[in-house]
């Protein structure tokens, strides 16, 4: 059981938020103000998975390089590093454009019900 005098110091006060800036924006959100569009971000990580671990190195310590570019040539430098790109480039797309739609296929059988009230 938790003890009372733990619960007294980390209770809320009123007023109080514990997330005051809110949720985290999307990285496609954050894009979109930079003035790219979705079909542009997957164009750079395209041409991104096609180069050299140096030519990614060198975009990673680029002081000129925006930090989208800095992040996805980050994260693919160190996949190809320990030979896991197929993940990193899963969940870097899932980042960037949230988890693909699913389909579902759904069948119900009906039955008809008669009620009879007197």
């Amino acid at each position: 059981m938790a003890n009372p005098e733990n619960l007294i110091k980390h209770k809320m006060k009123k007023g109080e938020t514990r997330n005051p800036n809110g949720r985290p924006k999307k990285m496609t959100t954050l894009l979109k103000r930079e003035g790219l569009s979705e079909s542009q971000v997957r164009d750079i990580a395209q041409e991104m998975l096609a180069m050299t671990i140096d030519e990614l190195k060198g975009i990673a310590t680029d002081p000129k390089s925006k930090a989208y570019e800095v992040m996805l040539a980050v994260a693919f430098k160190n996949a190809m590093q320990k030979g896991d790109l197929n993940q990193v480039f899963g969940q870097v797309l899932h980042r960037l454009f949230g988890q693909p739609k699913q389909e579902v296929n759904l069948k119900a059988e009906t039955t008809k019900i008669t009620l009879e009230f007197e």
